[in-house]
Formats: C-alpha cells, sequence, structure tokens
C-alpha cells in the first residue's frame, strides 16, 4: 500500500521544512511548495491526499489555491494554516470548503492528529 501524499504550500521556508520532516517520520509523502502556483504544478503529476495550505501567500494566496485544487478533486481534504488577523479569508476558505484551520504557531502533535483524522475521513 503507498502512503498518503500530503502537499504542503508555505511561503516559509522554515514551515515547510519543519511538517515535511514531520510527516516524513510518521510515515507519509510529501511535496512542498513557496505558494499556490508552485502547488498546482506539482499536482499536475500526482494528485495529493491532503493539502496544507497557507492562507498567505505571493504569487497566489491560499484561498485561490485551495479554489484551483477543488476545480481538479472537489472532495481534497484541505487543512488551511493562519496567522492571527486571516479571520476573514479563513472564514472563506472554511465556506469554500476547507475541512479545518490551524492558526501559527502551531503544535507539531496537533497539526499531525488533524492531518491523520481528515485522512481517516
Amino acid at each position: 500500500m503507498v502512503s498518503p501524499l500530503i502537499l504542503v504550500v508555505d511561503d516559509q521556508p522554515a514551515v515547510r521544512r519543519l511538517v515535511q520532516e514531520v510527516f516524513h517520520q510518521a510515515g507519509y509523502r510529501v511535496l512542498t511548495a513557496a505558494n499556490g502556483e508552485q502547488a498546482l504544478a506539482l499536482t499536475a503529476a500526482e494528485l495529493p491526499d491532503l493539502a496544507i495550505l497557507d492562507v498567505r501567500m505571493p504569487v497566489m494566496g491560499g484561498v485561490e489555491t485551495l479554489r484551483r485544487l477543488q476545480q481538479l478533486e472537489p472532495d481534497l481534504p484541505v487543512l488551511m494554516m493562519t496567522a492571527v488577523g486571516d479571520d476573514a479569508q479563513v472564514r472563506e476558505a472554511l465556506d469554500l470548503g476547507a475541512r479545518q484551520a490551524l492558526t501559527k504557531p502551531f503544535d507539531v502533535f496537533r497539526l499531525r492528529d488533524l492531518v491523520r483524522s481528515l485522512l481517516e475521513g
């Protein structure tokens, strides 16, 4: 059985590396991207089983990335990561179908548990 593929999209390299390491250690495959355009290019080759999107990113933000990913796979579980003060964008993302939102800085164990829960349905 192939382990689930998680797409991590965040413009902060340290956040991408941290999340990638957490999920590699938990046995998941991980793709990382610095913005929504990169994320969509990566998903052209293989659609992830779950996406973790930062709300605020250059080039293409998290809400627009969510919209585009949903066009490819309407049932894709998406978890939004946000800084304090992004409430309107988080509400919009949740209204569009994101399953959860997590405020930065976040507990990596909570993130891992949320992802596990979302993947299990």
